[in-house]
């Protein structure tokens, strides 16, 4: 794998691990902000509970999608609502673009048919800050899992136009203009003991 963006999946893997545990309201002075407070949290009186705003919550949700952020424009805002007036306020939510007609996160040449992982798809992006104004303003909570794994490995599921998930990755050799499968140390075609 390259070098850049070997490091690039390291900083997510510490910048996530370190948001989980680092307080910066337990820092410095030991003042707390209102937006530290209002922050979900694990439960100050009893740590194996969750708390937000202050108070003790019960995590509850689902939803017909697990990268439920793809439907924005279309029904989302009517799903969070029925999430809600069903007493949900919690969604999982990976970035995951396996389905059909997803958007991936990275710039597609129309041309080529190639991605370019330096440039992002503004449209993808659009689609997920929607998602999390929205869920906010209803005061739902979001997990948000960063590019789901199951798009890189899956073999045999979400199978569209006779490919894979992985056949269709951005992050596969085949599919973008950054790097070769030399290069990169990834094969385009899953191999099973050497086999395709």
């Amino acid at each position: 794998m390259n070098k850049r963006y070997r490091t690039i999946i390291w900083l997510i893997i510490l910048f996530v691990l370190i948001g989980g545990v680092f307080n910066p309201a337990e820092a410095g002075d030991g003042k707390v902000d209102n937006n530290q407070q209002n922050r979900i949290q694990p439960y100050n009186e009893n740590p194996m509970y969750w708390q937000y705003k202050g108070k003790p919550v019960l995590l509850l949700g689902g939803s017909s999608n697990d990268n439920f952020f793809q439907q924005a424009f279309a029904g989302l805002d009517e799903e969070l609502d029925k999430l809600v007036s069903r007493g949900g306020n919690y969604l999982r939510c990976t970035t995951s673009s396996r389905d059909e007609g997803d958007e991936f996160p990275f710039y597609r040449d129309a041309q080529t048919g190639l991605f370019d992982l330096d440039k992002w798809n503004d449209f993808y992006w659009k689609k997920f800050e929607y998602f999390l104004e929205a869920t906010q303003k209803r005061n739902i909570i979001v997990q948000v899992e960063i590019w789901a794994t199951y798009d890189f490995y899956s073999r045999t599921s979400h199978i569209i136009n006779g490919k894979t998930a992985w056949e269709r990755n951005p992050f596969n050799p085949a599919n973008n203009k950054n790097y070769s499968e030399s290069e990169s140390g990834m094969f385009q075609i899953f191999r099973s003991n050497g086999q395709e």
